[in-house]
């Protein structure tokens, strides 16, 4: 039976952006916080799978968005590991208002990354035993993203600095956000809201890279498409329903 762990917390004014919403760097930045405080309960640190030349990376989220928390907000977040495979860990996210009522769900995988050899491990069953997800067979079905290719359009180009790069020595998938919003008009972002987000990490971003961003808005679906590049590989596609 999974082990379910929830934080309080308050919106502050550096999570935020000029509507006063939490930017969704941030709210990346706060669930990964709550699963990693979670694993330090139970008694798998970010610290001990180092030591082990192993950590966590996540390869995809789903996002469904109600209402993004605002400035000053208290807010719950809700987390815990739901499954897993030979691969995969299938971790959950809920965040409340402080009347319960959901804001948002985010579903994710992640695997178990070799720090030394930067390839994915099996999952240690010894560390899933620890968090109550449960043991499935077959992958868990995510939305499949599908990019315009041929309409994406170079928007920019970033070079990665040492405050880019996490504690797996690289970029956060917290900062892809940055990027991406980045490359819409302000005007537009300013107006529009996200209602759900689909992004998959295809190939680590490292120290000293440099990226692309491209991008394409669909009037019509109201969607825009993202694409990040690191010279001919993909790093990230991603979706987003305003």
């Amino acid at each position: 039976m999974p082990l379910y762990y929830e934080k309080k917390h308050q919106v502050q004014f550096y999570e935020v952006d000029i509507t006063s919403q939490l930017t969704l760097s941030s709210l990346l930045n706060l669930v990964i916080a709550a699963s990693g405080e979670h694993l330090e309960e139970i008694g798998v640190s970010s610290e001990e799978l180092i030591s082990r030349h192993l950590g966590w990376v996540v390869t995809q989220y789903h996002m469904s968005i109600k209402k993004m928390p605002e400035k000053g907000q208290t807010i719950y977040i809700k987390t815990a590991a739901m499954a897993y495979n030979r691969y995969f860990c299938y971790r959950s996210y809920w965040l409340y208002n402080e009347d319960h009522e959901e804001l948002i769900e985010i579903n994710s995988v992640w695997i178990m990354l070799d720090l030394n050899t930067r390839k994915m491990v099996p999952s240690d069953p010894e560390i899933m035993l620890k968090t109550g997800a449960e043991e499935i067979r077959r992958p868990q079905k995510f939305p499949r993203i599908k990019l315009p290719k041929e309409q994406l359009v170079a928007d920019k180009s970033y070079f990665v600095e040492y405050f880019n790069i996490d504690e797996n020595e690289h970029v956060s998938n917290a900062h892809y956000f940055d990027w991406m919003i980045s490359s819409l008009p302000l005007s537009f972002i300013k107006s529009n809201h996200i209602k759900s987000l689909d992004i998959k990490y295809e190939h680590e971003i490292l120290y000293h890279d440099s990226p692309k961003s491209y991008v394409h808005f669909n009037q019509e679906n109201n969607r825009s498409y993202h694409k990040l590049a690191n010279g001919n590989l993909t790093a990230a596609e991603c979706v987003i329903q305003w």
